[in-house]
């Protein structure tokens, strides 16, 4: 019984020990005297603070480093930024009429850079929708068409899938790269091989993580349905 509790006590005190702290300074106009608020990807907040003036500060503990969205309470604006270990400093211009976001600079965060920079090559390649919509504006109908643009979206995604590989490569220790994958809903038979290969170019902290974790879990789970 004895050994149960402490075997309870080590594991919780590894859960709260492997936290990190953040903290993140900010500015955002036209909403004065609201509450802004950090929230997961999967919808729990774990910071909120009032906004004084212009400014807010938000600091807490989160289980790893990850994408959360910063929002005012009324949800007029909605602001991804990567949560990491450290200060981070962010300034939010908002339309004074809409209080939507019109500009928002983001510093201190370098795992939030790398992340958009996934972000920026991922949307490099041709959509399915998007590949429909030159069909109808070139109004296309013959095959030999058709499967130009098809070649056209594969070269795209090909390309893309290269770029996020070297970043991949680059940064093995990245908890942005784990997040990505992990954050990937209903990968699909053609994308599962390329997600794998990218997952195990990751150091082995990463793909213990949570959403690394996630991720491969997912990938048994289609691989059974193959």
């Amino acid at each position: 019984m004895n050994f149960l509790k402490i075997i309870t006590f080590v594991c919780l005190s590894f859960s709260v020990f492997s936290q990190i702290s953040f903290q993140i300074k900010g500015k955002v106009n036209g909403i004065e005297s609201q509450t802004v608020l950090l929230i997961t990807s999967e919808n729990d907040t774990v910071a909120s603070a009032n906004v004084t003036g212009t400014a807010f500060r938000l600091k807490g503990k989160i289980g790893e480093p990850q994408l959360c969205y910063l929002q005012d309470s009324k949800r007029n604006f909605r602001l991804p930024v990567f949560i990491e270990q450290g200060s981070t400093s962010v300034s939010i211009e908002l339309n004074p009429e809409t209080n939507k976001i019109m500009k928002a600079i983001i510093k201190g965060a370098p795992e939030h850079d790398l992340y958009q920079k996934l972000l920026s090559s991922e949307k490099g390649h041709l959509t399915n929708d998007e590949v429909r919509q030159m069909q109808n504006w070139l109004k296309l109908n013959d095959t030999v068409s058709i499967n130009h643009l098809k070649r056209v979206k594969r070269q795209e995604m090909d390309e893309a899938y290269e770029n996020i590989r070297t970043i991949f490569a680059s940064n093995p220790c990245s908890y942005a790269c784990g997040f990505y994958i992990g954050s990937i809903r209903n990968i699909g038979k053609e994308r599962l091989t390329k997600m794998y290969d990218l997952y195990n170019l990751l150091s082995p902290e990463i793909q213990r993580s949570h959403f690394g974790q996630k991720f491969y879990n997912q990938y048994q789970k289609e691989s059974l349905k193959q």
